[in-house]
C-alpha cells in the first residue's frame, strides 16, 4: 500500500485516524464502501446531518449578501427555521471586527503532502486580528476538554498561520492574532472560545507531524490496528466488517459519547485542482 502523492490531510481524515487507525485505512486509503449506518434510527440521522448542512449553507448565503428574509422564505423545516431565527437574533459575528468570509479553503504543504482545511467563517481585520467561527448544530454541547482535543481545534488556527497571509496583506499572521470560536445554535450563549499563541502553534504543529509520521509508518508496514475503545465501534459504519458488532448505537448515545458525525470534505464540492499551492 502507498499513500497517494497528492493526498490531503484534513481534520476529517486525521480525526478518523485518531479515533481508529483501521477506520482511516478503510475509508481514506482503501475507499471501502460498507453498507452500515453510523447510528440509528437511519432517517433521523440523515435528517440531522442534512439540517446541519442546510444551516451552514444559510449562513454562507447570508454572508454573501442574500437578504435574511429571502432566505427565511425558503426554509420548510420548523427546527431549521428556529435555528435561523436564533442566529439572526444573537448575531454571533457582530462584536468582531473585519469583513466576514464564508467557506474559506486553506491548503499548505506539510511533510511532502498537504494539509487542507475548510473554515465556516473567518472575520479578518488585516494587521490586527482574525477569528475563526465554526457552527455546531448538535443537541448536546460537548465538553470543553473534548472540543480542545479535537483535530479540528488544533488544525484550523495552525492553518491560518501557515496559509492565511493572503488575508493579511500577504503578511503571515502571528499566532497571538488568531482565535477560534465554536458557536452552538442550540446553546447560543455557551460558545467555546480558544485563544491562540506561539506555544500552542508549536504544540499543534508537532502533534500533527507526529500523526502524519505515524500514518506513514503504518502505510509502510501495511498495518492499521483497530481502536481499543470498542464503544467507538458502535458508531462506525465498518463495525460489522471488523467483526465488532452489528447493531448501531443510537443518535442520543452518539452525542452522549461525543462521537457526533462530521461532514466529509469529499462532499463539499471542493475542486482541489483549483486550490492554489500556498507555501510556508
Amino acid at each position: 500500500m502507498q499513500l497517494p502523492h497528492d493526498f490531503h490531510f484534513s481534520q476529517y481524515n486525521l480525526q478518523d485516524y485518531v479515533d481508529c487507525p483501521r477506520r482511516f485505512e478503510l475509508r481514506h486509503l482503501r475507499k471501502l464502501e460498507w453498507p452500515a449506518v453510523q447510528s440509528a434510527p437511519v432517517l433521523e440521522q440523515e435528517l440531522r446531518m442534512e439540517r446541519g448542512t442546510q444551516f451552514h449553507r444559510l449562513v454562507q448565503q447570508w454572508v454573501m449578501g442574500i437578504p435574511a428574509e429571502k432566505l427565511a422564505q425558503r426554509i420548510g423545516d420548523p427546527l431549521l427555521r428556529e435555528w435561523w431565527q436564533t442566529f439572526l437574533r444573537e448575531q454571533p459575528l457582530q462584536p468582531f471586527p473585519g469583513q466576514p468570509r464564508a467557506e474559506v479553503v486553506l491548503t499548505a504543504p506539510f511533510m511532502e503532502y498537504r494539509l487542507l482545511a475548510k473554515l465556516d467563517i473567518l472575520m479578518a481585520e488585516p494587521g490586527e486580528t482574525l477569528t475563526i467561527f465554526d457552527w455546531k448544530t448538535s443537541d448536546r454541547r460537548p465538553r470543553s476538554a473534548v472540543l480542545r482535543a479535537k483535530v479540528q481545534t488544533r488544525l484550523y488556527p495552525l492553518m491560518v498561520v501557515l496559509a492565511g497571509a493572503h488575508l493579511n496583506g500577504r503578511t503571515a499572521w502571528h499566532p497571538e492574532q488568531v482565535s477560534m470560536r465554536y458557536w452552538f445554535v442550540q446553546h447560543p450563549h455557551e460558545p467555546e472560545v480558544l485563544d491562540y499563541n506561539e506555544t500552542r502553534f508549536e504544540s499543534d504543529k508537532n502533534y500533527l507531524e507526529g500523526l502524519v509520521e505515524e500514518i506513514l509508518w503504518n502505510v509502510e508496514d501495511d498495518s492499521f490496528p483497530m481502536t481499543r475503545d470498542t464503544n467507538k465501534c458502535r458508531f462506525c459504519q465498518y463495525r460489522s466488517f471488523c467483526e465488532r458488532g452489528i447493531v448501531a448505537g443510537t443518535l442520543d448515545e452518539m452525542e452522549a459519547a461525543e462521537e457526533a458525525p462530521t461532514i466529509d470534505e469529499n462532499i463539499l464540492n471542493l475542486d482541489l485542482e483549483q486550490i492554489g499551492e500556498i507555501a510556508f
